[in-house]
């Protein structure tokens, strides 16, 4: 979280984030209360409000380090380093959707 908010280039006002536990707990939430951001969450049972969200993490972490937990902690700064380069690869250079057609300057993509 520390890193992702140094490296914003605007001041972070809000947070939404998902309920899932790793956004639900009192380390995050003091985090968020010290740099005063705000937090929202997703609706409980709405299991599309977060859908683009949940494909990214898919394809940009499951896809690449699988599903299980990591509990090696000598291993985290190395994880740290290899998924930031990893994020910035798919995030900036990677093609995510495909040019459907062009109308007199106006790109549609789907």
């Amino acid at each position: 979280m520390e890193s992702i908010y140094e490296s914003q280039p605007f001041t972070l006002l809000g947070l939404n984030s998902d309920n899932e536990g790793e956004f639900s707990n009192y380390f995050v939430y003091d985090w968020l209360k010290e740099k005063d951001i705000h937090q929202t969450r997703s609706r409980p049972y709405f299991k599309n409000d977060k859908a683009y969200v949940e494909q990214k993490k898919y394809t940009h972490v499951r896809s690449f380090l699988g599903y299980e937990r990591l509990y090696h902690q000598e291993q985290l700064e190395e994880l740290n380093e290899l998924l930031r380069l990893w994020g910035l690869w798919n995030n900036l250079y990677r093609v995510t959707m495909k040019q459907k057609n062009r109308i007199r300057g106006r790109l549609e993509i789907y």
